[in-house]
């Protein structure tokens, strides 16, 4: 799958093979069993590669067609908030009151 993301990343840009082989530091043959899926590169290996088509890593293996949003998430409470228990976003997971509304 990560290596058919990537022959269609490298064809889009319009890079060979070959660049990709000189840029990272691997052999064209090397490259070709990735974009096969006959091997599984390192994550250096993907990073680099990703730094040759000038993408993000996330790009390889998402195609560059889906978005990375998510929407569906709630706002992440900040190290402040944590620390100083400002947590009136959380949903309540028991029937304990939490301790701001206590006081």
């Amino acid at each position: 799958m990560i290596g058919r993301c990537m022959s269609v990343l490298r064809e889009r840009k319009h890079v060979s093979q070959q660049d990709v082989a000189a840029r990272v530091g691997l052999t064209t043959e090397e490259i070709a069993q990735i974009e096969a899926d006959t091997t599984v590169p390192s994550l250096d290996t993907l990073e680099a590669i990703a730094q040759a088509l000038e993408v993000s890593l996330s790009h390889l293996f998402l195609n560059g067609d889906i978005s990375l949003s998510t929407p569906h998430l709630p706002n992440r409470l900040t190290a402040d908030d944590i620390a100083t228990g400002s947590q009136t976003d959380l949903p309540s997971f028991t029937n304990q009151p939490s301790p701001k509304s206590q006081q």
